[in-house]
């Protein structure tokens, strides 16, 4: 940015675009997590997903 500074208006707005589409990420990360825990009961936030897909396999059964 130092040598080209007429580009940094545009690398502002890709920052401001990526973390919007992060915030998207995570809010649609949340509403699946609360629909799990809506179904079955299961609070899935703090496993991985492999430990979550066997705890709502088990819920399942």
């Amino acid at each position: 940015m130092d040598q080209d500074d007429t580009r940094v208006k545009t690398f502002l707005h890709l920052v401001f675009i990526v973390r919007s589409i992060e915030r998207v990420g995570d809010h649609a990360v949340n509403i699946g997590e609360d629909g799990i825990f809506r179904e079955s009961a299961l609070d899935i936030r703090h496993l991985t997903p492999k430990q979550a897909a066997r705890e709502i396999e088990k819920g399942a059964n």
